[in-house]
């Protein structure tokens, strides 16, 4: 009988079919016996119990000068106790010397305007009404770095102060914003400055700077104002045609800074002091903190690495650190950061930086080893309800004894007016102001809890 193509093909391959069937029937034998030594077996063991230390730390101040933002208010924050933050800024004419226009000025008023960025930073209930009060810095702001807790004299006596809540500030040109009038001695004065066409220099020996500062009974929030935000504006009309005219003196980014205060005192970080002193999870509530602005930040140190080296050949496949956030620690008013990076540490808990003196993280999983600008960055999942993080590379440098038992975590900011993270480039004087941030983490460090601080461990062991 003669079978058409098809058919020897479908024959074909029946006879295909049934001699695979007879050998997956067959069950292997000494697979992978060739990778093995004589006499070893490859033996797979998982564990999610390894014991990592938790605790909060003060890290190094965090630089507040050249900064994107700079922060004003007080609220009581539930983790960490009472945040006050205020700023003090130089201002500058956008020109080399300070001058009116017009064939016959007259000074009509003085104001300070603040705007937030389009991103709306800002901390804390924005429902509840606050104070700004506007004082006349004293003392001179010099071309040097700021730092959180850094302050310069001011007077005492407010030029002027507005009482207002975040969210009915006034929508112009798609950013909240506000004026402060201020005092018409200290308008006066710039007017009779500016109508002598001083220099910079010749000005700023007079008008020093100004501050804006809370109110210190205040319980509502932290607004945070852009560079382009931040205005002296004189306000002038030229008498012979009437046309209303303005100067408007801006921000000198290098010579103005944030203030940042926390009075931690019947908090859960009330035991909180000193540098590069822990307090461990045990005394904070079973909880570790994060805030950059602050310098805040928690420490994992994994205590039992030596243990893997006792196990003798062994092959760490994955290690996952897996960091959740503590039970209604974050809201609408309480945001979490959407990223964080870890900084290796110090066996003394300090941050170890580089020749630049830029902060050292803990690389991707898969960077070489003398990799320095591929920082470890792990989401927050809003499900999941934590940050997990790949650190496979980093664990087995532990264990080898190249890399610290002690890492720190921190929020990963990046510069929305640069294309990479500014901590990583040694060229941008401005780089550590990138740290300057509200958001705050509250880590659950419960260890008898599953949503904890943990890591997540597979390892193979050769017998």
């Amino acid at each position: 009988m003669n079978l058409s193509a098809p058919t020897k093909i479908f024959a074909v391959l029946a006879c295909w079919c049934c001699l695979l069937g007879v050998w997956s029937c067959e069950r292997a034998k000494n697979l992978g016996t060739r990778l093995q030594g004589p006499g070893e077996q490859l033996q797979i063991v998982f564990t999610d119990t390894v014991t990592i230390r938790a605790s909060t730390v003060l890290l190094d101040s965090i630089k507040t000068s050249e900064s994107n933002i700079y922060l004003a208010g007080r609220y009581r924050d539930p983790a960490l106790g009472v945040i006050r933050s205020s700023f003090f800024a130089l201002f500058v004419p956008n020109d080399t010397i300070v001058a009116l226009t017009g064939s016959a000025p007259r000074y009509d008023s003085v104001a300070l305007r603040l705007a937030m960025p389009a991103t709306n930073a800002s901390y804390g209930d924005t429902t509840k009404n606050q104070t700004f009060r506007v004082h006349r810095v004293t003392q001179d702001l010099n071309d040097t770095i700021y730092f959180n807790y850094s302050t310069v004299a001011f007077d005492p006596t407010p030029l002027g102060q507005r009482t207002f809540s975040i969210q009915n500030l006034t929508q112009e040109l798609g950013l909240k914003s506000m004026n402060i009038r201020l005092a018409d001695n200290f308008g006066q004065q710039i007017f009779n400055l500016a109508a002598q066409r001083l220099t910079i220099s010749a000005f700023q020996q007079t008008i020093k700077g100004l501050t804006v500062q809370p109110n210190d009974i205040d319980d509502a929030g932290i607004a945070g104002f852009g560079i382009g935000g931040i205005q002296l504006i004189l306000y002038y009309t030229d008498v012979d045609d009437g046309s209303p005219k303005q100067l408007t003196l801006f921000i000198n980014n290098f010579r103005s800074f944030t203030n940042i205060q926390n009075d931690r005192a019947g908090s859960p970080l009330a035991g909180l002091n000193g540098l590069s002193q822990p307090l461990a999870s045990a005394n904070s509530n079973q909880q570790t903190a994060v805030h950059n602005a602050l310098g805040i930040a928690t420490l994992l140190e994994f205590p039992y690495v030596q243990a893997f080296k006792n196990l003798g050949n062994t092959i760490i496949t994955k290690a996952e650190l897996v960091l959740f956030l503590a039970n209604n620690s974050f809201s609408l008013f309480f945001k979490q950061p959407s990223r964080i990076a870890f900084t290796e540490m110090t066996n003394d808990n300090r941050v170890i930086r580089d020749a630049n003196t830029f902060p050292v993280f803990v690389q991707q999983d898969g960077a070489p080893l003398q990799e320095t600008r591929a920082p470890l960055v792990a989401g927050f999942g809003a499900i999941f309800g934590g940050y997990p993080a790949i650190i496979t590379n980093h664990f087995k440098r532990m264990i080898d004894g190249i890399k610290s038992r002690k890492i720190a975590v921190r929020e990963f900011i990046q510069n929305p007016f640069q294309q990479q993270n500014p901590l990583l480039d040694p060229n941008n004087r401005a780089a550590r102001a990138g740290l300057v941030s509200m958001n705050r983490m509250v880590f659950n460090a419960n260890r008898s809890e599953f949503k904890s601080v943990r890591l997540e461990l597979y390892y193979a062991v050769i017998r």
